[in-house]
């Protein structure tokens, strides 16, 4: 029974999965069009901007593939241990703690692209303006 606590998280970590790596392929069209760009000077800034926050998406996207890979460990664990006996061993709600903690981490990471993507846009937008 409580196997189903893991199994019920992994579905939101697999939609932020989703929406990390969408935000990873738009932002390296975004930086490909900046390269093609004949503003050289005002690109640059932007674009290694930009290649900070794909940095910042690939630590998030990899935390989320731990979160999710930890979360289904411990649900395998407390299945198994479920079917041998009554008590529930710490183990598993440890790597649960872990994943959790992984999550948390992956979702803090999205937060801060959010606020930096926000100032990226505005130098983006104020200096073709």
């Amino acid at each position: 029974m409580q196997c189903y606590l893991p199994i019920t998280i992994i579905p939101a970590a697999a939609l932020l999965v989703l929406s990390t790596s969408n935000f990873i392929i738009a932002l390296v069209g975004e930086v490909r069009a900046l390269q093609n760009t004949h503003e050289e000077s005002s690109a640059k800034v932007i674009i290694r901007r930009k290649i900070a926050q794909l940095r910042l998406l690939s630590k998030a996207i990899i935390s989320l593939y731990i979160s999710i890979g930890l979360m289904t460990l411990s649900a395998m664990i407390l299945a198994w241990h479920s079917e041998q006996s009554a008590s529930v061993s710490e183990i598993p709600m440890i790597i649960l703690g872990a994943g959790l903690l992984c999550l948390f981490a992956a979702i803090a990471l999205l937060i801060l692209y959010a606020f930096r993507a926000v100032k990226i846009r505005q130098v983006q937008f104020s200096s073709w303006g």
